[in-house]
């Protein structure tokens, strides 16, 4: 019986350790998602840039504890002017899954500079809150937050987003041990009834 009981403690222990650095699914919601830039003031030439989700944009990611998932967020493009624009931008990044995290919004400022290629060449962004802390419906917290400004790649302005796992709330050890312990009665009646 001893045995049974190291057995069963080790198997209690090692199954503690597993519910304690297990992981939470994300799935981003594309139809939900959107980003815009509306033109407030175009300092030089002729501004047209426009904002859209970036190609790509979408999917699922598994993160633990401490883990963070970045990914191309939005890119900002023209057709065909030369100029420097300021624009308000508005962003929204919704997510299915997990329960809880819903959506994180936030607006901000860019400055973008285009030349006639239709070539976004440089610029600025700056968000007005994120990073935002969600607490999901089991009490994990998880980090959302849009870059601060944007990369220019190809003919395209891209900024990313960045999701981290801050903690996560684990199956809680007593009920493992609870369920263990439940699991042993059957057995301890049974050699009560031999034994008598």
């Amino acid at each position: 019986m001893k045995k049974f009981t190291l057995a069963l403690v080790a198997a209690g222990t090692m199954a503690l350790g597993a519910a304690e650095a297990s992981t939470i699914d994300f799935t981003i919601d594309t139809a939900a998602s959107s980003v815009s830039a509306t033109l407030s003031s175009c300092t030089v030439g002729y501004c047209s840039t426009q904002a859209s989700l970036a190609s790509g944009f979408g999917g699922s990611f598994s993160l633990a504890p401490g883990e963070s998932y970045t990914f191309d967020f939005a890119e900002f493009y023209t057709i065909d002017d030369t100029g420097t624009g300021d624009y308000d931008v508005s962003a929204t990044l919704a997510f299915s899954a997990p329960a809880g995290l819903g959506s994180v919004s936030d607006t901000g400022v860019a400055t973008i500079s285009t030349l006639n290629i239709g070539a976004v060449t440089g610029g600025s962004l700056a968000w007005s809150s994120v990073p935002a802390t969600v607490t999901l419906a089991d009490g994990s917290q998880v980090s959302v937050d849009f870059e601060n400004g944007f990369t220019v790649i190809g003919s395209k302005g891209v900024t990313t987003a960045t999701v981290t796992l801050l903690s996560i709330v684990p199956l809680p050890g007593a009920a493992l041990l609870l369920g263990s312990g439940l699991g042993l009665l059957p057995l301890v009646g049974r050699r009560r009834r031999k034994a008598a």
